[in-house]
């Protein structure tokens, strides 16, 4: 569709009689538009008045478009309190564009205040989609030529990039955004299996941007408990006292701030499912805790004795090994049993195959251009292809989704994404801990073991199959 926005020529669009509006002029600003070939498939007409409080000339002359040039002409009042305020104009323009960000869109900017012709240029920095235009008032055209002059603006997708993500985080997700792969859909079949008929306590461990959270989901909807409220919770976001707070509620007065009760995650959560990501992070005095609640069913809020029953469905997630925490003493191995009457592993993007890796980039590549509505697919040059490929992607999905949309962001209309485009992460891997190089590699799992079994050489270089003296040589190199 080829869409047309223009604000109503409040002088130039009707006659006048005694100073005031008397009707239509036939041959105004948009009616010799309209009579020099109207090439548009709507006309966005925009009026600053309120439309409860009506304009009937405005009115009037949307009507005579219509009938006269029987095009498709849409009234829209955008009630504006003060004309001469850019960023008035830019707040009511801007959902307008974003509604029409994925069609051809020129903007006649000839109409309206000076405030408004400026408003138009700044979104035009915004939305690459659109074209301005302007017509030269009749006393400054050159022997009487009527002519369109485009005006060329060097536009950027990334203000309208973060305002398109800004108005996605209010949107519920859809079935289409979420895609499994044959590897990924033996994880969440597993999942399906343990999600009825008993709602037991269920730990996902994953590296970062592997779906954890994704998967807490499908149980839960998976489950009888669908209908009632999965609650989400960040443990390594907030601080002991906050933590527990959010967790088992609190009575007035009980810490410094307390000034009502307020409910725990626990009770909101009951006959429903509570999912406690980043369990690895919380303290040895809220891992008593939570085994406590997790034994007896119930909850105390901080400064009360009373006790609480609760029916929660606890599954819990973290990027960290647990049992090798509780081999440590940094984690309660009773608590590590009671959180892991199921387990489930999630699957890193590097240990796909290379065919499904290649389908997740397309499917990120298809998801990005319709939410943010571009016109053209990213594209990518061999060496970025070569430089991507080599990439180990540490963030996972995550980390491949977000550099997706940078690459959205900051790719010209032609949508090829450049070397200068990439982040430096990437582009120069060395010294990375992610670094897929083979020497690299050894040193991580030398440090490794190291850590495992705690300095003692006989253990490590009989658990490495070395000798001695290799193993001595490895612990100068590394300088431990």
């Amino acid at each position: 569709m080829k869409i047309l926005i223009s604000w109503e020529a409040k002088t130039h669009d009707y006659t006048f009689k005694e100073g005031r509006r008397s009707g239509v002029n036939e041959n105004g600003t948009h009616g010799e538009l309209y009579q020099r070939g109207f090439d548009y498939d709507i006309h966005i007409f925009l009026c600053s008045s309120n439309e409860n409080e009506g304009d009937i000339y405005f009115t009037h002359l949307c009507a005579y478009l219509k009938k006269e040039y029987q095009k498709k002409v849409i009234p829209t009042f955008l009630e504006i309190k003060n004309v001469i305020s850019i960023q008035e104009l830019q707040k009511k323009l801007r959902p307008l564009l974003l509604k029409y960000s994925d069609q051809d869109v020129e903007i006649f900017i000839s109409p309206g205040t000076p405030a408004m012709q400026t408003a138009w240029y700044l979104l035009a920095f915004e939305f690459p989609n659109i074209k301005l235009f302007q017509v030269a008032p009749p006393r400054h055209r050159k022997a009487g030529i009527y002519s369109k002059e485009i005006v060329e603006v060097n536009t950027s997708n990334i203000s309208n990039t973060h305002a398109v993500r800004e108005k996605l985080q209010k949107e519920p997700v859809k079935s289409k955004d979420i895609f499994k792969t044959k590897s990924i859909e033996s994880t969440y079949d597993l999942a399906t299996a343990i999600a009825d008929p008993y709602p037991i306590t269920t730990l996902i461990l994953g590296p970062t941007g592997t779906g954890k959270e994704w998967i807490a989901k499908h149980i839960h909807k998976e489950s009888s408990r669908r209908d009632k409220i999965f609650l989400a919770i960040n443990c390594a976001a907030l601080n002991d006292e906050l933590l527990q707070s959010r967790l088992f509620g609190h009575v007035k007065g009980s810490f410094t701030g307390a000034i009502s009760d307020h409910k725990g995650a626990f009770e909101q959560a009951h006959t429903g499912t509570l999912f406690l990501d980043e369990i690895g992070d919380i303290s040895k005095k809220l891992q008593q805790t939570l085994l406590r609640v997790l034994q007896d069913g119930e909850v105390s809020p901080m400064g009360s004795y009373q006790k609480k029953k609760v029916d929660v469905r606890i599954i819990t997630a973290t990027n960290k090994n647990l049992w090798e925490l509780a081999e440590q003493g940094v984690f309660r191995y009773d608590l590590y049993y009671r959180l892991a009457v199921a387990e489930i592993e999630t699957v890193s993007f590097m240990d796909l195959p290379m065919g499904e890796r290649e389908q997740y980039f397309n499917f990120f590549i298809d998801k990005w251009k319709r939410k943010l509505k571009r016109r053209k697919k990213i594209h990518f040059s061999k060496q970025v292809r070569r430089c991507i490929d080599l990439h180990p992607f540490p963030g996972n999905f995550r980390e491949l989704e977000n550099l997706i949309q940078r690459f959205y962001t900051y790719v010209k209309e032609d949508g090829l994404v450049t070397m200068d485009i990439v982040p430096n992460r990437i582009k120069f891997p060395e010294g990375s801990s992610h670094s897929l190089k083979i020497e690299d590699i050894k040193n991580a799992h030398y440090k490794k073991v190291y850590k495992i079994f705690k300095g003692n050489k006989t253990k490590m270089y009989q658990a490495l199959g070395i000798h001695k003296r290799t193993w001595d040589s490895v612990l100068q190199k590394l300088n431990i």
